[in-house]
């Protein structure tokens, strides 16, 4: 893919994260990688706003992200995907705070998240540590949650791992609204899940 292109689509991804409310302002971070480049956002800039010179390269740390490394650590553990998206989504957050696990109520979120999603514990932002503990977690993973922090999602195209960071919050929405409504909502069952697999 060349560079004006895949800097393009992040800034695309950025702006309907924004939309989806899923980021604000500057938080969050996005990184796709072109062969063996990745490009990040900028440290300090809007997703809302986001333009293709607001990517750099991942190893330009003056500029890069706070989470570089976090984002490195994904490359390196899952070296078949091609893009991660750091989010801070209110929904997933509020569940984790409550010790509430995030499962499959609809085939959405079945077919994004088959393995489920791994949960860590809060490490300082931008940390080698906070980088160490997502680098297990994400191993076997599409997804992990970063306690009191946000959510990290990864896919082999840049809107798969985008898709999965939406699916992930729209889940959290909906549990978290039979929550405050003091309904028990119904997750699918292994059997509705083994064949939605199928599919």
């Amino acid at each position: 893919m060349q560079r004006c292109n895949i800097k393009r689509k992040l800034a695309e991804c950025a702006k309907e994260l924004a939309k989806e409310g899923l980021v604000s302002a500057a938080s969050g971070n996005i990184s796709a990688k072109d062969g063996k480049i990745i490009y990040i956002k900028k440290s300090g800039t809007s997703f809302k706003k986001a333009k293709a010179q607001y990517f750099v390269d991942i190893n330009n740390t003056a500029l890069a992200s706070i989470e570089h490394k976090l984002h490195k650590a994904c490359y390196k553990a899952r070296p078949g995907i091609k893009a991660v998206v750091h989010t801070h989504p209110v929904s997933i957050l509020t569940l984790s705070s409550l010790g509430v696990k995030l499962k499959a109520v609809t085939i959405d979120f079945a077919i994004y998240f088959k393995n489920g999603i791994n949960i860590i514990k809060y490490a300082a932002p931008g940390s080698g540590q906070l980088a160490l503990l997502t680098k297990k977690a994400i191993k076997n993973k599409n997804a992990v949650i970063l306690k009191n922090h946000g959510l990290v999602t990864i896919g082999k195209t840049i809107e798969e791992a985008m898709m999965r960071s939406i699916i992930a919050e729209r889940e959290a929405k909906l549990i978290l609204a039979s929550i405050l409504l003091k309904r028990n909502i119904k997750y699918l069952t292994r059997k509705q899940l083994m064949s939605i697999y199928k599919i």
